[in-house]
């Protein structure tokens, strides 16, 4: 360990700490490839009204800022910005990556069309390759039907359909990652089509780096695992959707679920529901969830983002 931050130490002099140098490495490298990089505490959620209806923990500021740039885009061209062209979420399992794509869809109003990294593998020799090109063909008849009209086109799991091309054994997924990155290029050449690709992936290390560089998914936001404030929120969300009577005890329970996700808390107040409904009872109560945050508990999870 000592060895490792060693190099580190003699270039920046002013860095007196294996932990800080491994901050200024992070922050030098997305300085280099214009990745923004969120750490534990410099991480911004804000909670704008087209987010909290779907994720009540809220949403990085960073992604509030580009969905109001795709909804004003006069605003900002005038001043010579463009449009981006796509975007990465990325971060533990369960915290709501789906769920915020399809959040952005309806906000921008567009029509949304969805697929998993694994729809795309193939055993036989360059068919997963067509079949990323029959999902963007997909995407521009849609955007011509509607005439005009914003498509968001989402792929869950993009590290399955796109790894690192240089990484050891991607050999076979060489042709279909090409695919993708002609097919996302092609949508920067036609200006009447309006294709908005949206990637999420708990292995962003994973992804080849073409994929991620300006012009197709380049803007990148870091979709964490709640805070205890967000936990709350996420467990009153869940809990109006079933018959509780009791207090509101939601803050007690959230610190109790350090490290859980949003699924993870989900599933706490439906195991409550559930051992309820076992004892016939007319309502869910605070014992029936607290028992379930019981039998939930695990060690929490590491929840430092891996760049």
């Amino acid at each position: 360990m000592i060895q490792k931050y060693t190099t580190i130490f003699i270039v920046l002099l002013t860095i007196t700490s294996p932990i800080m140098c491994s901050k200024a490495k992070s922050a030098a490298t997305a300085a280099l490839i214009g990745v923004t990089i969120y750490g534990k505490s410099d991480h911004q959620t804000v909670k704008p009204a087209w987010a909290t209806k779907y994720i009540p923990n809220g949403v990085p500021k960073q992604l509030d800022n580009q969905i109001q740039f795709m909804k004003k885009p006069e605003q900002f061209s005038r001043l010579g910005a463009e449009l981006p062209k796509g975007l990465l979420l990325y971060g533990p399992p369960g915290t709501g990556k789906t769920t915020i794509a399809r959040a952005i869809a309806d906000e921008l109003d567009a029509t949304f069309i969805s697929a998993s990294g694994t729809d795309f593998t193939s055993k036989y020799y360059g068919e997963g390759a067509a079949k990323v090109t029959e999902f963007f063909n997909d995407a521009r008849f849609e955007a011509a039907r509607t005439k005009g009209k914003l498509v968001v086109a989402f792929i869950d799991e993009i590290d399955v359909i796109a790894p690192d091309r240089d990484a050891p054994g991607s050999q076979g997924y060489r042709e279909q990652t090409t695919a993708f990155l002609t097919n996302i290029d092609g949508f920067s050449k036609d200006k009447k089509i309006k294709v908005y690709v949206i990637g999420a992936t708990n292995r962003k290390d994973s992804i080849d780096p073409a994929l991620l560089r300006a012009g197709r998914l380049e803007n990148h936001v870091l979709i964490p695992l709640p805070s205890q404030e967000g936990r709350a929120d996420i467990l009153r969300h869940y809990r109006n959707n079933i018959v509780y009577k009791g207090p509101d005890i939601s803050e007690e329970l959230a610190a109790q679920t350090d490290g859980m996700s949003g699924s993870d808390l989900k599933k706490i107040i439906n195991d409550a529901a559930i051992l309820a409904g076992s004892e016939n009872a007319s309502a869910v109560s605070e014992k029936h969830l607290r028992a379930a945050v019981s039998s939930n508990q695990r060690v929490s999870y590491i929840t430092t983002d891996r760049i």
